[in-house]
């Protein structure tokens, strides 16, 4: 209400400051149940996180599996070339040697069939090798990869790597699997994440249970807005203070139960997901080492037996231009 003073209109005004505080004893009693969902978005962020470098690393793999099967189909069109190659060659002497009377017809036809069976191996040779690389432009282009499609015949990989040494211990394969491993890593996040919400749903079943505090300070009929330093005649100045405890209990907390459930029995599905992607990490590590160790050892077979082929081939030649063998032998 307006005063009037000295003959001039003087309006009043009021002002009041109000502070309330409470901090739970039981339920939701503590940092970590008041900072749950923070802690809950974050373990999920986390899994997500690792989930996705998973991805990440099999798409790598994918990748490096499409590149060295394109340097496989690669290898078995350069043998089928040459084998066309080298059968061409048998043909032209044959048929030089026929038109001497030196052969039978029958060796220039297993010649012409011989040649007729490599063409035909290497014009299958061709199309795998083609999708091969197709393949691998999907993988690395993805959507884009039909604007790449020139590139399927010029696409090439490198010489593959020497043999690597050998795999590690076992035991050192488990724990590396176990501590590198990003889906191991997602698991155990999603296992934190499921015994915190047990956690939280076990302290919602807690009497609720509150110290309670408020102050507010209050001036009123002032002629501006103030709190303090209230020396101006006809100001009323006012402080009030509570304290107080606040108990709550509810009488049929079925809400908060069906959650407790529900919270433990996802925890221990998350226990046993994470015991089930360690065991699997576990078996493709020992998997892929084993097939590591294989290969080298084929590998080396391989060369072996390239190395008595080359010689042994190199012999039929020989017996060949001397007549000891026949054009199919």
């Amino acid at each position: 209400n307006p005063l009037i003073a000295s003959g001039e209109l003087q309006p009043s005004a009021s002002t009041m400051l109000s502070l309330t505080l409470r901090q739970p004893l039981l339920r939701g009693a503590g940092p970590r149940y008041a900072g749950a969902p923070v802690d809950l978005a974050r373990l999920a962020s986390m899994s997500a996180e690792e989930r996705l470098e998973r991805t990440v690393e099999e798409t790598i793999a994918a990748v490096e599996s499409a590149y060295w099967s394109l340097g496989l189909f690669e290898a078995i069109e350069r043998l089928s070339r040459d084998s066309l190659r080298r059968n061409e060659e048998l043909l032209s002497r044959n048929e030089r040697m026929r038109s001497l009377g030196l052969i039978a017809d029958v060796d220039l036809i297993t010649s012409r069939r011989g040649v007729q069976a490599r063409r035909t191996s290497l014009t299958e040779a061709t199309r795998r090798r083609r999708d091969a690389a197709e393949q691998l432009l999907l993988f690395v282009y993805g959507e884009k990869a039909d604007a790449m499609a020139g590139r399927v015949d010029a696409l090439a990989t490198e010489p593959p790597p020497d043999a690597p040494s050998g795999p590690l211990a076992p035991m050192d394969l488990d724990a590396l699997a176990t501590s590198l491993r990003s889906d191991v890593r997602a698991s155990q996040h999603d296992l934190e994440r499921s015994v915190l919400s047990e956690r939280v749903a076990r302290n919602a079943l807690l009497p609720d249970l509150s110290l309670a505090g408020s102050l507010a300070a209050e001036t009123q009929a002032a002629d501006s807005f103030r709190l303090f330093s209230n020396t101006r005649a006809g100001d009323l100045d006012r402080r009030d203070w509570k304290v107080g405890l606040t108990f709550s209990f509810p009488l049929a907390n079925r809400e908060a139960r069906a959650a407790l459930e529900k919270s433990a029995w996802d925890a221990q599905g998350s226990a046993l997901a994470l015991a089930s992607t360690r065991a699997n990490a576990r078996s493709e590590v020992r998997i892929a080492a084993r097939a590591v160790e294989a290969g080298t050892l084929r590998l080396e077979q391989a060369r072996l037996s390239l190395e008595l082929a080359r010689q042994q081939y190199e012999a039929g030649q020989k017996q060949l231009q001397l007549g000891l063998v026949d054009s199919f032998r």
